[in-house]
């Protein structure tokens, strides 16, 4: 199916799926988003990865990621999954904008080059998802829920190519902390052809600040498990990563103002439970050894452990074995199957609706209030 013809359909389908009349008076507005603007290229940073979208012979760069264990990826959920507003397209309004459909895992692809391919070849230039993809099923909304985590295929991607950045799970994000932004989104605001923008290619700033926390961020609007900072990433970032002094991993990009200028962040530890069960289950499906940050939580021996690390009973390539797949996990609410679109969701409808979602979610921006 040609490229056009997939946008022009998922088009029509969008908005028949997502369409919902305009709150005349959004309270907390804001967007999705992505690009290091005024950063420097980084060829070091190989566990920050270029995510995309392939169907078929339909390819899309979309996204960023943060690789936390050598098959488990960390982004922002609305990389992974569809999501309806009230407002503009690519608008956020805090308690209104919610996520919809769940893109199945192995659509997703994922580079280590700093320039991400425009194409997938199947000649290696990506690693592949394979049926999981893990969100917080407490709630839909984007604010506070825009944390995702992607498995891949088998033992992933060996660390001759790339050494994952271990994630602060135990630390909340500070005002006044320094951090470093790290992205493949525009690297100027607008990127219209006049700009001189780029994107596709990793970028790094250093030496940025986290400006506010929880509700001290009351301008930005963000919510107890975000932190808003000054990093001026743009669309295409979105899912990418705040690096603390250590190299750590400590907040996922979920959006900001338009103009670039700053960044919202879902903040990593505020997402533990989320971050060990992804991992507890990457870890036994590709039968690697757990890192010293995770050992503490892999089960004793005979301790049961489902297949899924608590996917509600997931099969193998990621489909649902117990119903509906939006349900909430058995015991801690946290992993759903990559399958988990939608209750009676035609596959096709599915895919068609991500390919739209290759070219609308390189990180939407917050709208200025």
């Amino acid at each position: 199916m040609s490229r056009t013809r997939v946008v022009l359909i998922a088009l029509s389908l969008t908005t028949i799926a997502a369409c919902s009349a305009p709150d005349p008076a959004p309270s907390r507005v804001s967007s999705r988003q992505g690009a290091v603007v005024g950063g420097t290229v980084d060829d070091s940073s190989k566990a920050v990865v270029g995510l995309g979208v392939g169907i078929n012979n339909f390819f899309f760069g979309h996204c960023t990621g943060t690789l936390i264990l050598p098959n488990l990826i960390l982004t922002a959920r609305h990389c992974v999954a569809l999501t309806q507003s009230p407002g503009q397209q690519g608008s956020v309004v805090c308690g209104k904008t919610q996520f919809t459909l769940q893109g199945p895992g192995e659509i997703f692809r994922a580079t280590t080059l700093t320039k991400r391919p425009e194409q997938d070849t199947g000649g290696g230039e990506f690693y592949k998802g394979i049926g999981k993809v893990f969100v917080d099923k407490a709630a839909n909304d984007i604010c506070g829920f825009d944390v995702a985590l992607i498995m891949l295929e088998g033992k992933g991607i060996p660390a001759s190519e790339a050494v994952p950045i271990e994630p602060r799970i135990e630390e909340t994000a500070q005002t006044g902390e320094t951090m470093s932004a790290v992205g493949y989104g525009l690297t100027a605001a607008g990127g219209g052809p006049d700009s001189g923008a780029t994107s596709g290619t990793r970028m790094r700033i250093d030496g940025r600040k986290i400006v506010c926390t929880k509700s001290g961020c009351t301008a930005a609007f963000v919510t107890d498990k975000e932190f808003g900072t000054d990093a001026p990433t743009c669309q295409g970032d979105s899912g990418g990563p705040a690096l603390d002094s250590q190299g750590r991993v400590f907040g996922v990009l979920s959006r900001g103002p338009q103009g670039c200028s700053s960044s919202v962040y879902g903040d990593v530890a505020s997402n533990k439970d989320l971050v060990i069960t992804a991992a507890l289950a990457a870890i036994k499906s590709g039968g690697i050894e757990p890192p010293a940050w995770l050992k503490a939580y892999v089960p004793e021996p005979d301790a049961a452990v489902s297949e899924a690390g608590g996917d509600g009973g997931a099969s193998g390539d990621g489909t649902s074995s117990g119903g509906d797949s939006n349900n909430k996990d058995d015991s801690s609410g946290c992993a759903v199957s990559g399958r988990g679109i939608a209750s009676g969701t035609p596959l096709l409808l599915a895919l068609v609706l991500f390919a739209l979602l290759a070219l609308l979610a390189r990180r939407r921006r917050q709208h200025q209030r």
